[in-house]
């Protein structure tokens, strides 16, 4: 979460009992579209949060590292940052088991498309296609990182077109992809994003990062932000005797 650099230098103060000769800092980046895996090569879609200032979204391609194409979120519409104080779960074990299962999925694919290299190559009708190829768990990877790298594409179009409540529903159904086929939530973010679907004000929620505990990340009108900042941290509070951090960029 980010943090000013005042709160920065008092910390540091505080512990070591001196000012900083030199203080620097570096932008947070938040994923709020798309899953930025080594197995991929596809894309991303994320913002840059310096001093709980959000810049514009970044569409990265993940095999040219690089930034091809940048869009402002209109300025009636702000991100709200849940921190669901759930410490991730996530080891290696569980990323290399995914790792794998994706890297698998790819093997089968390619004895029927010899021309794919990575997921990032390979279309939902594809993988539709090759479905019964593999193992059914391999699949649900595979669906996964599919799906993100065209909800990527489809919501920098979304954006472009100024149909924000399309993008919103694309941030629902990556984090239900995150439920169902990758199974890298957990109750608490699941929770979150659920009650963001009755809360006044929000288009849009999704789990942010690799999951398994950590934030979500809510698209939410402007004029609503402080209103829903209070009502979800009330009754996720309620609900799961946490009480979570929240900040609107």
């Amino acid at each position: 979460m980010p943090v000013s650099k005042n709160k920065v230098d008092r910390n540091f103060q505080d512990i070591f009992r001196c000012g900083t000769d030199v203080s620097t800092h570096a932008p947070g980046k938040i994923e709020v579209l798309g899953n930025h895996t080594d197995y991929n090569e596809g894309f991303g879609l994320s913002t840059t949060a310096e001093f709980r200032t959000c810049f514009d979204l970044e569409l990265y391609d993940y095999r040219k590292f690089e930034v091809i194409d940048k869009i402002k979120i209109p300025s009636d519409y702000v991100f709200v940052i849940v921190n669901s104080m759930v410490k991730h779960a996530f080891t290696e074990s569980d990323y290399n088991l995914r790792k794998e299962s994706c890297k698998r999925a790819v093997e089968c694919i390619k004895k029927k498309y010899p021309q794919i290299k990575a997921l990032r190559d390979v279309s939902p009708a594809i993988l539709r296609n090759t479905k019964r190829l593999m193992d059914f768990t391999d699949y649900k990877r595979a669906s996964h990182i599919v799906s993100e790298n065209d909800l990527v594409l489809k919501g920098m179009e979304a954006l472009k077109n100024s149909n924000i409540e399309l993008f919103g529903s694309y941030l629902y159904l990556s984090h239900e992809s995150s439920r169902k086929n990758f199974e890298n939530s957990c109750p608490e973010l699941d929770y979150l994003v659920e009650l963001s679907k009755s809360i006044p004000g929000c288009v849009g929620a999704r789990l942010s990062g690799r999951g398994f505990g950590g934030i979500s990340i809510h698209l939410v009108k402007k004029k609503e932000a402080d209103r829903y900042k209070i009502r979800i941290a009330t009754t996720f509070k309620l609900q799961t005797n946490i009480e979570p951090k929240i900040i609107i960029l």
